[in-house]
């Protein structure tokens, strides 16, 4: 689980950077099993684990209007557009670094 005084923080230097059109709070829709969280309870680490979009805005409107669904990661059909998703995250993860270092 994030912790939400850091993800409010975070999300607020990404929103700044990036826009309130770009930076969402999309609740997950699926249940994962990332080892992410094993590495921050023992000790408790604050930490925040976040998504990067990456299917166009023409396949998300396909799906939702019942067309073919958005493959997902593990889908030999995945698809990712790398720009400006793989960018933006790389960018995201810089901002939150830079950010929580104090090099602003």
């Amino acid at each position: 689980m994030n912790d939400p005084e850091l993800a409010n923080h975070l999300k607020a230097v990404w929103t700044k950077a990036f826009g309130v059109d770009v930076v969402g709070n999309a609740p997950k829709q699926d249940m994962g099993a990332e080892d992410f969280p094993y590495f921050t309870t023992s000790p408790r680490i604050p930490s925040v684990y976040f998504a990067v979009g990456g299917t166009s805005k023409e396949d998300l409107d396909i799906a939702e209007a019942g067309g073919n669904p958005v493959p997902s990661h593990h889908s030999p059909l995945f698809k990712i557009e790398p720009q400006p998703s793989v960018t933006r995250g790389i960018e995201a993860t810089v901002l939150a670094l830079m950010d929580l270092m104090g090099q602003k």
